[in-house]
């Protein structure tokens, strides 16, 4: 699976992710590890790459970070901030 940002202007500070989504005028900040996975999103991962990039960084039980990533990832989806393509 690969993801669509949709209509949102982002800013970086100090390494986490402001995201503003235009189509409703709300701002998001992301932590550390969603700002990863939004850089993961931007530069063209699909879920696999993302969960297998994270798997390596930080050692969890890969299940556990699919679970964990799906979650976010869907969360993003229904705040209107990216799309499944």
């Amino acid at each position: 699976m690969k993801y669509r940002i949709l209509n949102v202007k982002a800013t970086i500070d100090n390494d986490e992710y402001i995201l503003l989504n235009m189509a409703n005028g709300k701002f998001y900040g992301l932590d550390n590890v969603g700002s990863e996975i939004w850089k993961m999103i931007e530069d063209g991962n699909e879920f696999n790459q993302i969960v297998d990039n994270l798997h390596e960084k930080y050692g969890e039980d890969k299940e556990r970070i699919n679970e964990d990533i799906k979650k976010y990832i869907d969360k993003l989806t229904k705040s209107g901030l990216v799309r499944q393509y």
